[in-house]
């Protein structure tokens, strides 16, 4: 230890020196010379180890945990797409908006993508996805609705169009209703971009 009863010697003595000698006497021979035998610092370091191991445990199960819930997420759009595919959605809506005629088969397809998602395996577990693709399902459920009530199969089978005979009846207010299917189409249109920005953004695909 140092000798502070020469008060004289340590007063003349530079700062730095002091600190050295304190150092060497005092923390060194305490904290590095002694470690060995130190109990006291190898319980701190045993504690410690065992608080990073259970911290990056938990963080590894995190990650794994997160990356598996993204790859069933990614399954359930990658089934959802199989169904009913991006390309499929613009045409349908496209032949809806002006031609104002669909045929059944291709409604049958829009009414089972909306029903997959109805099923408690096939609901995202992101819960950023839920809500886009409930907005989106919402706005099909609407159209669909509006084509059964509004439209009527033509001499073509299965083919239906919008009032086919009263579409030129001076008397029957058929723009309503095309703005009316216009309308809805264009909102499902957006929604369905929103869905799949979102989709691209949390799913990477």
């Amino acid at each position: 230890m140092l000798d502070l009863s020469n008060i004289s010697n340590i007063l003349n003595t530079s700062p730095e020196v002091l600190a050295r000698q304190i150092w060497a006497d005092t923390f060194y021979s305490l904290y590095i010379e002694n470690i060995w035998d130190n109990v006291d610092v190898w319980r701190y370091i045993s504690m410690f180890s065992i608080l990073l191991l259970i911290f990056y445990k938990k963080k590894i199960r995190f990650f794994h945990s997160k990356e598996e819930k993204m790859e069933r997420d990614r399954s359930i759009f990658i089934n959802s797409d199989l169904i009913m595919t991006e390309n499929f959605l613009k045409e349908f809506l496209i032949e809806l908006s002006i031609n104002e005629t669909f045929h059944k088969s291709r409604s049958e397809k829009i009414k089972d993508f909306c029903n997959y998602f109805k099923h408690e395996e096939n609901k995202y577990l992101n819960n950023v996805l839920k809500e886009p693709v409930q907005n989106f399902c919402i706005n099909l459920a609407t159209l669909l609705k509006f084509l059964d009530e509004h439209f009527f199969e033509i001499h073509i089978p299965e083919a239906y169009r919008l009032y086919p005979d009263l579409k030129h009846d001076p008397d029957f207010n058929y723009v309503d209703f095309q703005d009316q299917l216009y309308k809805l189409c264009k909102e499902a249109e957006i929604s369905y971009s929103n869905y799949r920005l979102t989709v691209k953004a949390k799913l990477s695909i």
